[in-house]
């Protein structure tokens, strides 16, 4: 369960956001709305990447209180993702398996199933925009929890 109190978010002076209270069940759910509503702003606060006022819960976890076990559960995949150029496909996806302390055969059934193999020791540099959001997506499966954007 995703549960959301006093949020809201400003840039500067601007309101962009202002959620008083939302809780979401767990479940595929789709948000809609007009360019410049705040969906990326609101999933990249969910994520933990944009500070913000009020609390964001999963599972009772909170993301302030709780940081570490938060980003645990937490999983985003970037629309436009950048990597450093010399890391490879194997380096990111073992290293997010460790941080989320899930086994490598996670990472290592993604592969298989999204069909990245021939990518697997390429230097990121070496990758084309489809593959680069091919790995992005791999990188949020590895998690326990699935925020995509």
């Amino acid at each position: 369960m995703l549960s959301i109190t006093n949020y809201r978010k400003q840039f500067e002076s601007f309101l962009v956001l202002d959620i008083p209270y939302l809780q979401i069940p767990p479940g595929v759910h789709i948000f809609r709305g007009r360019n410049g509503a705040g969906k990326t702003t609101f999933f990249k606060s969910l994520a933990g990447l944009l500070p913000f006022e009020g609390n964001i819960e999963v599972d009772g976890v909170s993301q302030k209180k709780q940081p570490i076990h938060y980003r645990r559960q937490i999983s985003y995949a970037e629309p436009e993702p950048i990597y450093p150029d010399f890391l490879t496909s194997h380096d990111l996806l073992h290293f997010v398996a460790q941080a989320r302390q899930v086994a490598d055969d996670r990472w290592k059934n993604l592969v298989v199933q999204l069909q990245m193999e021939a990518f697997l020791d390429q230097p990121c540099e070496t990758f084309s925009s489809g593959m680069l959001k091919k790995l992005s997506l791999a990188m949020a499966l590895t998690g326990n929890q699935l925020l995509y954007c």
